[in-house]
């Protein structure tokens, strides 16, 4: 109970602050997130892909269901409150996830299958650092991806070293839009 009077509130207090900012709510109905992908970059982990939102809605947030074009999602509508930063071994729903995006947060995403060793690693990754995140995401391809804002690595080689450089580089990084911005004291999927 006090997990929903908590969500209520957040709700209510998201729209003011959205009124005020000059944000709004999407329109009622479920929502579709349509990206362009920019560029790339070659790593020693994978490919590096960049992305921009065609209908730039990705600042904008709304509670209604929201289809994005792959998972994990780096951008797009999102839920007006976030995901708390930490590690969660269970999928979390993606709406949150990309709204900890915004703020800064590095979303390391595995599946199932991924094994105990990568994990490891990723946990050692993600722990301690306020701006990340790590889940389960049943839907995407790969092991392993790790997505920021508007960029996304999708592992497809095992290098600890290039893997950890992107987590560097783009945790708070030069593609947030709200650097700083809290990855804490929101909701613990």
């Amino acid at each position: 109970m006090k997990h929903f009077v908590l969500m209520a509130a957040l709700l209510v207090a998201s729209a003011q602050a959205q009124n005020q900012m000059g944000q709004s709510a999407q329109s009622k109905g479920p929502v579709k997130v349509v990206l362009k992908e920019t560029k790339t970059e070659q790593t020693a982990a994978g490919t590096i892909r960049f992305y921009e939102d065609t209908n730039t809605t990705g600042a904008l947030h709304t509670t209604e269901t929201v289809t994005y074009p792959f998972y994990p999602p780096v951008r797009g509508l999102h839920f007006p409150y976030w995901a708390n930063c930490g590690i969660y071994l269970k999928a979390i729903d993606p709406r949150l996830a990309v709204h900890s995006l915004e703020h800064g947060a590095l979303w390391v995403t595995y599946k199932s299958s991924t094994d105990a060793r990568k994990l490891a690693f990723l946990q050692t990754l993600v722990k301690g650092n306020p701006y990340r995140l790590m889940s389960m995401e049943p839907k995407q391809k790969a092991d392993v991806v790790l997505s920021a804002w508007g960029v996304q690595l999708v592992v497809t080689n095992w290098d600890e070293k290039a893997i950890k450089a992107f987590a560097d580089k783009y945790t708070n990084g030069p593609t947030t839009p709200e650097p700083g911005a809290p990855c804490s004291g929101a909701i613990t999927p």
